[in-house]
């Protein structure tokens, strides 16, 4: 088995989004990833609550190494570019969602267990919850500015619609929470 890299690891997504089929070379390029459990878990601190490890930023490609506390949930959003999410710890709950500009529907719910990768094209919009009894463990790879690119999110009850909201998940990875 190899050891995971980080700077490797960001060379295979540069390459996977590259090529001809972007979504099926991430999803090979992060189950590779996932093999090497033991060091994504040796990584970051699993005990903590949040945490967010930038491991590549520009405006092409954003790689995280995320970890949430179990019960974290966060509301329905969008990407703006392709994406697809490893789980090295836990699971991670998804719903899906189609949206006509402002309200949205349910469409699908999907579970992504441990060891499995779940990647989604540009138009997706989901909300996520860490499953289970444990905390989530993922690695996070998209296709563009995770930073900067505008996207939405949905809050409130009725949902509504606002702008992606970077800074409150940075604060939230600060906390801890």
């Amino acid at each position: 088995m190899t050891r995971f890299d980080p700077e490797l690891f960001v060379e295979a997504c540069r390459d996977a989004l590259s090529g001809t089929d972007p979504l099926d070379a991430l999803h090979a390029a992060v189950t590779a990833a996932l093999r090497d459990r033991e060091t994504l878990l040796a990584r970051v601190p699993t005990d903590r609550g949040m945490f967010v490890s930038v491991l590549h930023e520009s405006k092409k490609l954003t790689v995280l190494q995320f970890v949430t506390p179990k019960g974290f949930a966060f509301p329905p959003h969008n990407h703006a570019m392709v994406s697809a999410v490893g789980v090295y710890l836990g699971a991670e709950d998804n719903v899906y969602y189609t949206h006509d500009g402002t309200s949205l529907r349910e469409t699908e719910r999907r579970t992504v267990a441990t060891g499995q990768v779940a990647v989604h094209d540009r138009d997706v919009v989901h909300a996520i919850a860490a499953a289970g009894s444990e905390p989530l463990g993922a690695l996070h790879v998209y296709g563009g500015d995770f930073f900067h690119e505008p996207r939405s999110e949905w809050r409130g009850t009725p949902l509504e619609r606002h702008e992606y909201d970077t800074a409150r998940l940075r604060a939230l990875a600060a906390s801890g929470r």
